[in-house]
């Protein structure tokens, strides 16, 4: 019976090993297929111009990366949530340099982003100068107009205000970019194109704050956001086209610079006096901006000065109250003296 009983163990795995062997032939079968298929795909992709890609990223800080896509005109955020559970906008989540103990860096935020991309999408690279000035709550929108129930940003759920403040961002950006497209009389939308544009409302929307640091240097910016919309941070951007020829890109750029030496060349050959010092500078590392000599410029400078020497005064008016008061504290001190040498005598 024992010997049977074997025969019948030894005959069910012989059995489970054919069957198995099967099961890996038939799926091996269906992997080969399989890529094949993807193969085909790829090729057929490749001919037509619509290759895939993957975007991937690593992440510390409060850095972003966006999508552009032209062909659907969609900007998306392949970063969102790397501040999702930072509420004070002074803390980066992250930083790389040794900041804990021991030299150790910072890596609250460390997160790996990646997005399916291609050919002839836009990958924007920013830090949060840039994307900040796209954030609803600095530009001064409550959370009710961008369909959220709360009162106030810090009041509301932060997984539903990230991803209510990335479909605001997005749809803020498509419409920048399509209002400069048209003021452009342009077809389509380049890199450069989206970096000056975001550059260019960075400048505009935190204009009303730098107004107030030039004026009042020695005061801190109010925390009103509906009279100084915007932030003003570290504004730095990068942004490519996927698929491009890097080599042919790079000519592009060499020819675009030498246009605009040869401009600023002509410039100042046909006028060397000329005012127009932003155009001549324009392509160039350093951009100037001269501020034109308006009445507006005047009377700023005329309360400039008013007000450096209303310090002054204020200044020597505290040093005077200063040495009057050390002045009659010191005399206290001395009729303190007398009076106690006076008992000493009478004693």
């Amino acid at each position: 019976r024992e010997r049977e009983r074997e025969k019948e163990k030894e005959k069910g795995r012989k059995g489970e090993r054919e069957r198995k062997g099967i099961e890996g032939e038939k799926k091996g079968e269906e992997e080969r297929k399989g890529e094949e298929e993807r193969k085909e795909e790829g090729e057929k992709k490749r001919e037509e111009g619509e290759e895939e890609y993957v975007f991937l990223c690593v992440n510390i800080g409060d850095c972003k990366a966006y999508l552009y896509r032209p062909k659907e005109h969609s900007w998306f955020d392949m970063s969102r949530g790397n501040r999702e559970d930072i509420s004070d906008p002074c803390d980066p989540g992250g930083r790389i340099g040794p900041y804990l103990d021991h030299g150790r860096p910072d890596v609250r935020n460390l997160a790996v982003f990646g997005a399916k991309a291609s050919k002839g999408d836009i990958v924007v690279l920013c830090s949060d100068g840039i994307h900040d000035n796209l954030d609803p709550e600095f530009l001064s929108f409550s959370p009710k107009e961008c369909n959220l129930d709360a009162e106030s940003w810090k009041e509301a759920d932060p997984v539903k205000a990230e991803a209510a403040k990335a479909k605001f961002s997005a749809q803020f950006v498509e419409e920048l970019l399509k209002q400069a497209m048209e003021t452009k009389g342009m077809s389509e939308v380049t890199p450069k194109l989206i970096a000056e544009v975001l550059v260019e409302h960075a400048e505009d929307v935190t204009e009303p704050g730098r107004e107030f640091m030039r004026e009042n240097p020695m005061m801190r910016l109010p925390n009103d956001y509906s009279k100084y919309p915007g932030k003003m941070d570290h504004t730095t951007l990068l942004c490519y086209r996927i698929g491009d020829d890097v080599e042919e890109v790079k000519r592009e750029m060499k020819e675009e610079k030498e246009k605009e030496k040869l401009k600023m060349k002509n410039l100042l050959v046909i006028d060397p006096s000329t005012d127009n010092w932003a155009e001549i500078f324009k392509g160039c590392v350093i951009q100037l901006k001269p501020q034109p000599i308006t009445p507006g410029l005047l009377e700023r400078k005329r309360k400039e000065k008013e007000r450096e020497e209303r310090l002054k005064r204020e200044d020597e008016e505290r040093a005077k109250r200063r040495r009057e008061e050390q002045q009659k504290e010191k005399g206290g001190k001395e009729k303190e003296k007398e009076k106690g040498k006076e008992k000493g005598k009478e004693k």
